[in-house]
């Protein structure tokens, strides 16, 4: 998984919830969906291809399969305010410049 947060592509969740957070985890809630695993940072994207160890992660995440309709529901539903952090599932590696095109278009 590579995420993209503040920080730009590769970085690594912020453990804070924003109130983008708290109206994603109530519309997940509502539409009764399912995480599809467990999530534990382990390093951050430094280059296009170099990785800094996190070491001992503080905290795991919960993934939760959403499109790209529930984000907007979520924005609607947070006033506008951004989702702080999401990450895409890949079935191989990516560049730092394909994954930020994944978040872009």
């Amino acid at each position: 998984m590579i995420g993209l947060g503040p920080d730009g592509v590769g970085s690594t969740p912020d453990s804070g919830h924003g109130f983008a957070e708290e109206t994603a985890q109530q519309i997940l809630r509502e539409h009764a969906i399912q995480p599809i695993g467990t999530y534990s940072p382990w390093a951050k994207l430094t280059g296009d291809v170099d990785w800094r160890d996190l070491g001992a992660p503080d905290s795991d995440l919960l993934l939760y399969p959403v499109s790209h309709a529930l984000v907007e529901q979520v924005r609607a539903g947070a006033f506008g305010h951004p989702i702080a952090w999401v990450g895409v599932l890949t079935k191989s590696p990516l560049s730092a410049a394909r994954a930020e095109a994944t978040f872009n278009g």
